[in-house]
Formats: structure tokens, C-alpha cells, sequence
């Protein structure tokens, strides 16, 4: 049984890379595709969230071959999927065929909400009153009385530096 890291990266504006590491950094095997549907490439187990199936293609040869991959911690099987889907959103984006982004910001949706020259904005808030432009009164802010101090302590017990470091050794 192989043991080992896993790498994903995009190369270029289309093409994943995935890439199956020794723990010695050497390369074990590799992947690389251009396809945006990843599920011909990566393959989930039906009954489990940290099993997969890679389809490991050579460039060189367009050999093909089927690996199973088990992930110890459901938190890495989640960042591999994630990182997979950040492939595909990339790439969409990088190739202009992302609409989701287009609608965002699409121009024919935009309003102008900017103040025209010389229009002025007011606001009334309920239970402030500026009357005749007077400067708001200064005080303690946001409306809080202020706290009590906290009560002493009780004659006979040990201050809080007396008690630092001590411990109580059982008889």
C-alpha cells in the first residue's frame, strides 16, 4: 500500500494537474487533463466521502490507469474536491466563459446612485435631534450608563498575588 501526498494545481489558463507524491517529495505518479467535467478523472466513492478514483493519464503516452485513493480525515477529502471545483471555476473564468460572473456585473442592470451636484441627502433618525444645525452633544457614546466597579473584596481573604504559583498538597 502507497502512502503519500497529493498535489493540485492549474497550469496555464485550462489544464489540472494532479499529482500523487512520495513522502520523500518524489514524484509516484501523475495527471493532467483540460476537461472541465472533472468526473471522468476523478471519481467518487458512492458510500464514502474520503474514497476516490483517479484515472491517472500519461501526457507522453496517453496511457490510462485506475487508482483508488483514500484520504485519513474527511477535512482532506473536502479540500481535494474544493480544490477540483476552484479548478473548473478558474478556468471558466480564465477562458471568459463564466456567467455567473458576467451577470454580476453586467452593464445594462447598473443604476447610477450617485448624489447629482448640489443635491443634498438627509437623514432622520428617530430619537436624535439636531436642531438648527448645533453641534451634537459630547459624551460617553452609544447610549450605555456606566458600570459599577466591582465589589472588594472580603477582609481575611489572600490577595490574587498571594495566590500565584501556590498549590495545595493533599495529607
Amino acid at each position: 500500500m502507497w502512502t503519500g501526498n497529493c498535489r493540485i494545481w492549474m497550469e496555464g489558463k485550462d489544464k489540472c494537474k494532479i499529482e500523487l507524491v512520495n513522502e520523500d517529495g518524489t514524484l509516484f505518479a501523475a495527471s493532467a487533463f483540460k476537461d472541465l467535467n472533472y468526473d471522468k478523472y476523478v471519481q467518487r466513492c458512492v458510500d464514502s466521502s474520503r474514497f476516490f478514483a483517479l484515472v491517472l493519464v500519461n501526457e507522453n503516452t496517453s496511457q490510462k490507469a485506475m487508482v483508488g485513493v483514500h484520504f485519513p480525515e474527511r477535512n482532506d477529502s473536502f479540500d481535494f474536491i474544493q480544490a477540483m471545483n476552484d479548478y473548473v471555476k478558474h478556468s471558466k473564468i480564465a477562458n471568459g466563459t463564466d456567467d455567473s460572473q458576467k451577470s454580476l456585473f453586467s452593464s445594462s442592470t447598473a443604476q447610477d446612485f450617485s448624489l447629482k451636484q448640489g443635491e443634498k441627502m438627509t437623514l432622520n433618525i428617530k430619537g436624535v435631534s439636531n436642531e438648527s444645525g448645533a453641534a451634537p452633544k459630547k459624551g460617553f457614546g452609544g447610549g450605555l450608563k456606566k458600570l459599577a466597579p466591582p465589589p472588594s473584596q472580603a477582609l481575611g481573604a489572600p490577595s490574587s498575588g498571594s495566590l500565584f504559583g501556590a498549590v495545595s498538597q493533599p495529607q
